[in-house]
């Protein structure tokens, strides 16, 4: 109809089209696939995620206001899933009269056996008639079926886990696992039992056919062995059991190539590894009683290979294309290494001059984490990549989720900048290294260690010009170690008469006609140091509303901490009609209509003592929709507490360097201990979050000295950035 009507329209007839009330109904397309938004696993510890799948998306739900819609999520699939659970708890308790662990675990595992693996459907296994199922990795054991897991007889968990599903972590050429059927039953149950090996699909160096689908594909020449055959027969006598060994194959395994009928070696077209999974089935051979179903997980390679951190702008791969190197402007952030004029990037150009004069004084650094990372430590490195500096450490950082827009591509956290300085006083001129290590969740695994150059440049350019005409002759050049020019800027009487910034290679300009008494011409190198020279020149009823306002706290953020008790609330409200009451804690806050923004403005103080807080926010429209929730924060406003214990005033020639004990206290449990600028203990704030004091002497902390006078700084930071200090001063005879 659709194109006969477009037809017509293309001809220039008339076309009118009658809605006269009738229904008709159509198949959702996407009906029996996986949902794409659906998450993966697996676990970031190859630990098997997810385990089940239950419909999710395009469910027809409740809304509010007595209103029903389409709505997708987890959100829909997990109801589901909790209603079957308690179906299935219901056959537990009746029959096997099991409490806590056992019980739960008994539930899962019926439910996980019994589960349907679905048949993947993406583009290529589609158009070619392929029988895989979609990746374990994606669906778990695949859709509940209820009646099954009510009704199965028996049930199959890995021998030593005990659970339906076998996560094998890295596995070789050869790997097995041991599968135990239980039989509940007063009659023995017979099972046809056999296995599937499979992995992603690749065409041309890239997962998946279409763009952000990945398939399934077979394993070829590889075998997986029930009791060393290819499909084994089971006899399980009531209520008894019977243990069976699976055992995989890959040493020979290949796949389609890009022509879809060639074989190639698995490792050609997976260098760095892949996944080896699939499905162990138990198949009633006189179809009485349910199919049950064990998914497997298994990957061949280095886990711990593939990257923790995207490649930087600097690099000629980056996934996001984001991270890189940046440096505080005011409240904001610029990239170093970024020509303004080519816009292109360099790390070559990546320099700093932290001089206190406001431009790039700093070096921040904005990573992209592609994979969760354990721990992370953040150091400085000089030119013979010695560790001169450690700025901090952090443990399971969470990797950066785009998700279309959803999400941030890049993690900012300007408590990981370096200020220039080593041993708390200015570096020198010169090239140093910005080094990050991190490390995965994975016993034995090993830290992956990047590095960004960084010169420190605080020696100003020089720049020479001649006007002749209205052409500037320009000769500019930076010290010999510098970081280089980068821009000239062309200005009269102190203002740039440029749209853009010329190139540092710049070395003539042709004036336009202009008035002005003086024409100056400045050089800014790449650190951001800037040096000048001059010559003489010349209204309706508003509609229903059935939203709740959308209120947006700016500050304090979620579980930020505040080193003050007087805390300044902040915020918008979108509403679409008027706000007719907003509260903080139960106290009445005024709004004010921002007509550029089309959004109400609130700013709030209150004190709060020192802890972890809750604010409780409410608002509520002309229609009377009512939004409620909760923001966490912390309050520190307490000096961490630091004693100090053997520190000499003076010290022999030949004597070694003294040790002392330290010991840092506070009312929050974060504290960090530093030594002349480098971080000598870190305890970190975990969860559950609450305010726990915690104290902690450090013993034998070894004073590094050098002949002469050393001073010494112990300098205590808490969870708000409180600290406390001591100095002294130790004398080391020289001879």
């Amino acid at each position: 109809d659709g194109a006969k009507l477009k037809t017509a329209i293309t001809a220039g007839e008339k076309v009118k089209v009658s809605f006269n009330g009738d229904k008709t109904k159509s198949a959702n397309p996407e009906a029996g696939k996986m949902s794409a938004f659906s998450s993966w696993g697996v676990a970031p510890n190859l630990d098997f995620k997810p385990e089940i799948t239950a419909p999710g998306g395009q469910i027809y739900s409740t809304l509010n206001n007595d209103e029903y819609g389409m709505m997708s999520g987890t959100s829909m699939a997990a109801p589901h899933v909790s209603g079957g659970s308690a179906l299935v708890l219901e056959r537990v308790d009746k029959d096997f009269k099991l409490t806590g662990h056992a019980r739960t675990n008994l539930a899962k595992n019926l439910m996980m056996n019994t589960s349907r693996p679905v048949k993947d459907q993406g583009v290529v296994n589609k158009a070619l008639g392929w029988e895989n199922p979609y990746s374990p990795r994606r669906q778990g054991a695949g859709v509940m079926q209820l009646h099954s897991a009510l009704s199965t007889p028996a049930v199959v968990t890995e021998a030593f886990t005990k659970e339906a599903k076998v996560a094998m972590k890295e596995v070789g050429n050869t790997f097995a696992f041991s599968l135990k059927v239980e039989n509940f039953s007063n009659k023995a149950v017979k099972y046809d039992v056999k296995g599937n090996i499979q992995t992603d699909y690749a065409i041309q160096g890239q997962l998946g056919y279409s763009a952000h689908q990945l398939e399934a594909q077979e394993i070829k020449d590889a075998s997986i062995k029930i009791n060393n055959k290819d499909t084994n027969k089971i006899t399980v006598p009531a209520k008894k059991s019977v243990t069976f060994e699976v055992k995989v194959d890959i040493s020979k395994a290949k796949v389609l190539g890009d022509d879809l009928e060639t074989l190639v070696d698995i490792n050609k077209v997976f260098p760095n590894g892949y996944f080896v999974e699939g499905f162990v089935t138990l198949k009633d051979p006189a179809d009485t009683n349910p199919e049950l179903h064990v998914p497997y997980v298994g990957f061949k390679g280095e886990w711990d290979k593939a990257p923790i951190l995207d490649g930087t702008k600097y690099d000629k791969e980056s996934f996001y294309g984001a991270a890189g190197a940046v440096t505080t402007v005011g409240k904001d952030f610029d990239y170093l290494g970024h020509d303004r004029v080519a816009d292109t990037f360099d790390s070559k150009r990546i320099a700093i001059s932290p001089n206190g004069d406001g431009a790039q004084d700093d070096f921040v650094p904005l990573l992209s984490f592609l994979r969760n990372a354990k721990k992370v430590e953040y150091s400085i490195l000089n030119g013979e990549n010695k560790q001169v500096r450690k700025l901090r450490t952090e443990n399971n950082v969470s990797k950066n989720y785009y998700d279309s827009g959803e999400g941030t591509a890049y993690t900012l956290d300007p408590a990981r900048k370096w200020d220039g300085k080593v041993n708390n006083a200015l570096a020198k001129d010169g090239v140093y290294y910005f080094e990050i290590k991190a490390m995965i969740d994975y016993e034995g695994a090993k830290w992956q260690t990047y590095k960004m150059p960084i010169r420190i440049d605080t020696v100003k350019p020089t720049v020479r010009i001649s006007k002749k005409g209205n052409v500037l002759t320009i000769q500019g050049k930076d010290n010999l170690n510098g970081s280089g020019v980068a821009y000239y800027d062309v200005q009269v009487d102190g203002k740039s008469i440029l749209e853009n910034l010329l190139p540092g290679t710049s070395k003539q300009f042709t004036l336009p006609d202009l008035r002005g008494e003086k024409v100056q011409v400045v050089a800014i190198d790449n650190a951001g140091n800037e040096k000048a020279a001059e010559t003489e020149l010349a209204k309706d009823s508003a509609p229903i509303d059935n939203y709740a306002p959308a209120v947006k706290i700016k500050s304090p953020e979620t579980l930020s901490v505040n080193n003050k008790s007087k805390i300044k609330i902040t915020g918008e409200i979108q509403e679409a009609s008027k706000i007719k009451e907003f509260k903080i804690d139960n106290q009445t806050v005024p709004v004010t209509y921002n007509k550029t923004s089309k959004k109400y403005e609130f700013s709030y103080e209150k004190k709060y003592a020192d802890g972890v807080q809750s604010m409780t926010v409410k608002a509520t429209d002309n229609w009377d929709n009512t939004v409620s929730f909760k923001k966490v924060f912390m309050v520190d406003t307490t000096k961490p507490g630091l004693k100090v214990k053997g520190v000499p005033a003076t010290v022999g020639a030949k004597a070694k360097n003294p040790k002392v004990d330290v010991t840092v206290e506070d009312n929050f449990d974060e504290i960090r201990l530093y030594l002349n600028g480098s971080e000598v203990f870190y305890n970190e704030f975990k969860e559950p979050y609450k305010m726990r004091a915690f104290k902690k002497e450090i013993k034998k902390l070894e004073l590094p000295l050098k002949s002469g006078n050393n001073k010494i700084e112990f300098k205590v930071t808490d969870l708000a950035g409180n600290e406390s200090k001591k100095e002294y001063n130790i004398i080391k005879a020289k001879k």
